[in-house]
């Protein structure tokens, strides 16, 4: 009788233990999700649809956080190669950009420009409130994440972009 109450108590701690840490585990998610899902405290910038651009709404399947480097870069661009950034895409339809060196911002109102549409897999975020510039973020065909392109937040052009690290 004794070795099976030992046999029970051992039994129970180690579920206890497992279940406890799964919780914690649970919980170390849970709080990252959260964290990734507020963005940057910065500047908010409402954008305004422009012409010849159409309101756009970014895919569940689009939403998350992109740790990225600037691997790309034109001779007018405002980024160094080698610069590293995230990308929040949200819920909200809005998009946080932390890029280091510079101030973040957060952008709501995403838009299909120069012929996109829900099948391109681009959605521009426009900065016009501070640094005027577009982030056209690009999803493969399968839905996973592509890069950032940036582009002037008016008129056509092309800065450079941001892939996965």
């Amino acid at each position: 009788m004794k070795k099976s109450i030992i046999i029970f108590l051992v039994a129970f701690s180690l579920y206890n233990c497992s279940s406890d840490d799964n919780g914690n585990i649970m919980q170390e998610e849970q709080m990252e999700e959260e964290m990734s899902s507020e963005g940057c405290n910065g500047d908010v910038c409402e954008a305004t649809i422009g012409t010849d651009e159409t309101m756009a709404t970014v895919p569940d399947t689009a939403f998350g956080t992109y740790n990225v480097e600037y691997t790309f870069a034109d001779t007018n661009s405002p980024f160094e190669l080698g610069t590293i950034a995230t990308f929040i895409v949200k819920s909200d339809q809005t998009l946080s950009v932390e890029i280091d060196g510079f101030e973040c911002i957060t952008i709501s109102n995403p838009v299909w420009r120069f012929g996109a549409d829900e099948t391109s897999g681009n959605y521009t975020f426009k900065d016009e409130c501070r640094d005027m510039l577009a982030y056209n973020l690009s999803y493969n065909g399968d839905g996973s994440f592509n890069e950032v392109n940036i582009e002037p937040s008016e008129g056509i052009g092309f800065f450079g972009q941001f892939t996965l690290q």
